[in-house]
């Protein structure tokens, strides 16, 4: 079931988008699922910092492709992904193989 505040997406490049306005939109959702999405390392934290100050959110899945997975990843405070974790009924970071074969 999807309603307006529950968002399911694959395969964009989102690197365009202001962190800050990324985070607050994102956070008045009850439910997000993204696959394959292109964001910047500091996207992916003010959204995951924003959970922790103010949110809607539920559920927050992020598939992000491989080839970025851990240049994203190894900068995000592993303290920070515990306390979303905590927090969340369901958070899942992931890298997304389909991304590399084109799909």
């Amino acid at each position: 079931t999807i309603s307006a505040r529950t968002v399911w997406s694959v395969s964009l490049d989102i690197t365009g988008i202001n962190a800050v306005n990324l985070a607050v939109s994102v956070n008045k959702l009850h439910s997000l699922r993204l696959n394959c999405f292109t964001m910047t390392r500091d996207q992916l934290e003010t959204v995951l910092r924003q959970v922790l100050l103010k949110s809607s959110l539920k559920k927050l899945v992020i598939g992000i492709p491989s080839d970025q997975y851990e240049e994203i990843i190894e900068e995000i405070p592993d303290e920070l992904i515990s306390e979303v974790g905590k927090k969340l009924d369901v958070f899942e970071l992931f890298f997304n193989a389909i991304y590399d074969v084109g799909w």
